[in-house]
């Protein structure tokens, strides 16, 4: 009897598909390098306009020293980050879409090139489905996983750098709960990877329905059948809305998730921190900028986990 594929399975052909994707952006390797040098600047700066907070604190406000030379420092380290950004956005757009472009003309090609009987088995809905659906699916995943993957991967480090530079043992205990969130994400990975894949068989029906129901309309007016194919057809509709609610709802539960991990971690440094200040093992400005980097990782966290459900959705159309 044939067994049900292991995690580690179902990774290793992940990482396959992925690997099989990110072929067609071979030709564009030159744009991907230059927009991930972006996204580093990109990256580095934000973390170090979050240290800054030290210095503002600490000698600006406090003491009245360097005011100009923190300021200068500020005003070039937003324009690096501006600038940074957009060089990473769009190189690695165009990359992606000449990438999805190359794919989808592929896949054309792949499909005019079949056998009659190959074309006679399958409908014109779905093979529409294929090169519409499943590579706009593909599309969005090259995206983010070259775009945003990188650019809030590289923001997290950043950040968790600041935090360790501040105080190690203060990011310690804030970042003791992060662990505990991911065996939650994991599985909600997986739920929103089998859900996609059902979206996308929901979409394949309506498309067929579709592509009969007009192509055939002289059938349909002739035998009244308008009834009988509108009832069908809404059938389909509320089968894929069911699907695309339990989609939502899934991913919906990850903000709140890291919202309550972030909302302990916080409470924790509070608690050091009153004491670290009163104790002076650590400067005002100091821990204001650690409170500051801490607050900081929640965005690239939360899109992170708008990544990975664009991920699953990506593979869901890849095993298609």
């Amino acid at each position: 009897a044939e067994t049900a594929p292991t995690e580690v399975d179902m990774m290793r052909q992940e990482i396959a598909l992925f690997r099989r994707l990110f072929e067609f952006t071979r030709p564009y390797r030159g744009r991907l390098t230059l927009s991930w040098l972006a996204t580093a600047g990109y990256a580095a700066a934000g973390a170090l306009l979050v240290a800054q907070m030290k210095p503002i604190f600490d000698k600006a406000l406090i003491a009245g020293q360097d005011v100009g030379r923190i300021s200068v420092v500020i005003l070039v380290l937003y324009a690096l980050k501006g600038v940074s950004s957009y060089f990473s956005t769009t190189l690695v757009a165009d990359a992606g879409q000449h990438a999805v472009t190359d794919l989808r003309n592929r896949l054309y090609e792949h499909i005019l090139n079949q056998s009659f009987a190959f074309l006679g088995r399958s409908t014109t809905g779905s093979l529409m489905s294929h090169i519409t659906t499943d590579v706009e699916k593909i599309q969005a995943a090259v995206s983010e996983l070259a775009g945003d993957l990188l650019k809030e991967g590289l923001t997290i480090l950043g950040l968790l750098a600041v935090l360790f530079y501040m105080d190690w043992r203060l990011a310690l205990l804030s970042l003791v709960g992060m662990p505990l969130a991911l065996h939650p994400l994991l599985r909600l990975g997986q739920r929103l990877r089998a859900s996609n894949e059902t979206s996308l068989r929901r979409w394949k029906d309506i498309s067929e329905i579709l592509q009969e129901t007009i192509s055939g309309f002289r059938v349909v007016k002739a035998f009244g059948m308008e009834g009988f194919e509108i009832a069908r057809f809404q059938r389909a509709a509320s089968r894929l809305l069911g699907v695309n609610m339990r989609i939502t709802r899934t991913t919906a539960v990850l903000p709140p998730l890291m919202e309550a991990v972030g909302g302990l971690a916080i409470i924790g440094a509070l608690w050091y921190g009153s004491w670290a200040i009163r104790s002076e093992h650590i400067t005002t400005g100091a821990f204001v900028s650690f409170l500051t980097a801490l607050f900081a990782m929640y965005t690239p966290i939360k899109r992170l986990s708008r990544v990975n459900a664009t991920l699953q959705a990506a593979l869901a159309a890849g095993h298609r």
